[in-house]
């Protein structure tokens, strides 16, 4: 309960301590300065009662009351697992609310920005958030540069400088003039054959090596194969992006002809077209992380055996491979120089983006269908975010009441 008194211009609180509002207004300014982010308590001795907000705001300066504000709503934000900021750079102050039933962990922030409402980070469905995270540290992992050069280069025994294998032969020559051999790296003489060197063999330590690297060289190749088709697919859709404004462009000179004005009076099916082409190679772009950790040793080793592993990842190639051409035939149409089309030839290619769009859709679906039945089964804790024909939808913007 709040009470003044004008004579003495005095507040009392809830709690019953009472105070001149000249103490109050110096101790809300305070704690507001200091970075106050919870509710300020009573400044009397060992009271913890939360001081009244309305109070606060009306003693101390407008600016000191918006800056208040901004504590109590990063305080809510902080303290609510269906609210957070929105992780956009550079940062556009917006917070996301998640509605309870809502089981769609990739939002939009009405800034444009998508994400993940669960680590934050950029969107990465069918990646679960384990495999993105695990992913993309391994991508900046410089230690990946290291491997190559572990596997592909030796030292030489004599100057250290790093010498790479070209041919069959275990017999290297450093720059410097040293000779030395591939498998085990001590020096040796000149003399040798194909099979063998000159005074010189390998034993048993040596041959556990070669199968460490040669190990290490299969692991290092396989990371290379999916991240090559990982990087492939996001470069494209970077260009891709560039090119939106051009297509959308040619569908306004086209819609400008006599001929095509009814055809493109409403070119919707050309921006459904290019929203279907971004949206599927997002997906594509994360499917490669996605079976590097489904179907690598890292995460389930011990859920599948070889051949189950085999067999679920020739099923999921199977649909992968699908989605790709198709998304490649379509990204092909949009490039085409449609604004120089008669009537007959835009009406044509209106007829194929319509079809491939529904085509590309049906595919994004049948993997999701695929990732969800076949390859998961128990394993549940890799949780995704569900496929959205229409793509990631817009979370509604927190505001405090």
């Amino acid at each position: 309960m709040e009470e003044v008194s004008s004579k003495h211009a005095m507040t009392r609180m809830e709690c019953g301590h009472r105070f001149c509002n000249d103490c109050w207004k110096g101790h809300f300014t305070v704690r507001i300065n200091e970075g106050e982010s919870k509710r300020i308590r009573c400044m009397a001795h060992k009271c913890n009662v939360i001081c009244d907000e309305d109070v606060v705001r009306r003693l101390v300066s407008p600016e000191l009351a918006e800056k208040f504000d901004r504590f109590l709503i990063e305080s809510y934000v902080e303290d609510n697992k269906m609210v957070k900021w929105c992780p956009s750079t550079p940062h556009c102050g917006n917070a996301i609310q998640k509605t309870v039933d809502d089981d769609d962990d990739e939002v939009e922030c009405s800034c444009g920005h998508q994400f993940c409402f669960s680590c934050l980070s950029e969107s990465h469905s069918p990646c679960s958030c384990l495999m993105w995270k695990l992913w993309t540290k391994k991508c900046a992992d410089e230690s990946e540069t290291v491997n190559w050069i572990t596997v592909n280069t030796k030292l030489c025994p004599e100057c250290s400088k790093p010498v790479e294998k070209r041919d069959g032969c275990n017999h290297m020559t450093c720059i410097c003039g040293q000779c030395f051999c591939w498998l085990c790296g001590e020096a040796t003489g000149k003399t040798h054959s194909y099979r063998s060197i000159a005074g010189h063999s390998c034993g048993r330590y040596k041959d556990d090596k070669v199968r460490q690297l040669d190990r290490a060289k299969r692991d290092l190749d396989r990371y290379t194969h999916y991240h090559y088709r990982y990087k492939a697919h996001t470069d494209s859709s970077k260009l891709e992006n560039k090119l939106r404004k051009s297509i959308l462009e040619k569908a306004e000179l086209n819609s400008e002809t006599k001929d095509n004005r009814a055809v493109f009076k409403e070119y919707g099916w050309v921006t459904d077209a290019v929203n279907r082409l971004f949206r599927s190679r997002r997906i594509l772009s994360y499917s490669y992380p996605f079976a590097f950790y489904m179907f690598g040793e890292e995460l389930f080793k011990d859920e599948m055996s070889d051949e189950e592993r085999e067999i679920k990842k020739n099923l999921f190639e199977d649909q992968q491979q699908q989605l790709e051409g198709n998304v490649e035939k379509l990204s092909k149409i949009l490039e085409e120089p449609f604004h120089e089309y008669d009537h007959k030839e835009v009406i044509n290619m209106k007829s194929q983006l319509i079809d491939m769009s529904a085509l590309v859709d049906t595919l994004c679906k049948k993997l999701y269908e695929c990732i969800e039945n076949d390859l998961f089964g128990s394993v549940r804790f890799h949780n995704i975010a569900p496929y959205k024909s229409r793509g990631i939808e817009q979370a509604p913007k927190f505001c405090a009441s």
